[in-house]
């Protein structure tokens, strides 16, 4: 064999090494990293919009009648720290496959940072859920509007506020629909086409 041939099979396999290794990295990125279900924009939104709000147990000084703005900011605080930990998670496992060989350290640590985005992912499901529970059963009593010289409903919540977080909400739940077809579609063609192999097989 020449010394051609042996340059371009050590190459090959050396490629072959390469895209193991970064197909690995990526599976492994993927399990890990966490779930967020709000975009970037509307965790930034939410944490602006919360910012601008008034927080006071006197129903006379707050923004809304009802603990909506406590859930536009938690839900923003609990959205945007899952998005930054996918970026952490990331820079954490392309430090720790640059090496190769993963410690039992750095394995310990991949679980722990594996817990805790599921474990955000999840936190942040059931607060939309709650979200949903909690805007919609008031919806039917709010007050939008405080006319000039009258002092406020006991009933008033902020305008923009409600129509955020209804649109927010609206949103997230029509994504998820969206997502569990597609997954049950994936998953059903892929089972017929998997029979369909065996029948063509046998």
């Amino acid at each position: 064999m020449s010394h051609e041939h042996l340059g371009a099979a050590a190459k090959q396999e050396s490629n072959d090494g390469l895209v193991k290794q970064h197909s690995k990295r990526n599976a492994l990125v993927n399990q890990i990293t966490p779930l967020s279900l709000v975009p970037i924009s509307s965790a930034n939104a939410m944490l602006v919009l919360s910012s601008k709000l008034r927080f006071s147990f006197d129903p006379q000084e707050r923004d809304c009648y009802f603990p909506l703005p406590e859930f536009i900011l938690v839900t923003g605080t609990v959205s945007l720290s899952i998005i930054v930990l996918g970026v952490i998670v990331r820079h954490i496992l392309n430090w720790i496959m640059q090496n190769k060989v993963v410690t039992t350290p750095q394995e310990r640590l991949i679980k722990c940072l594996r817990v805790l985005g599921k474990t955000l992912s999840v936190v942040q499901v059931c607060l939309l859920f709650s979200g949903t529970l909690l805007l919609f059963s008031h919806v039917p009593y709010v007050v939008m509007e405080q006319k000039a010289g009258e002092s406020r409903s006991d009933y008033y919540c902020d305008y923009q506020l409600v129509m955020f977080s209804g649109v927010l909400l609206g949103m997230s739940w029509i994504l998820i629909l969206l997502a569990a077809i597609c997954y049950v579609f994936v998953k059903y063609c892929s089972c017929c086409k998997t029979n369909a192999d065996d029948n063509k097989t046998s």
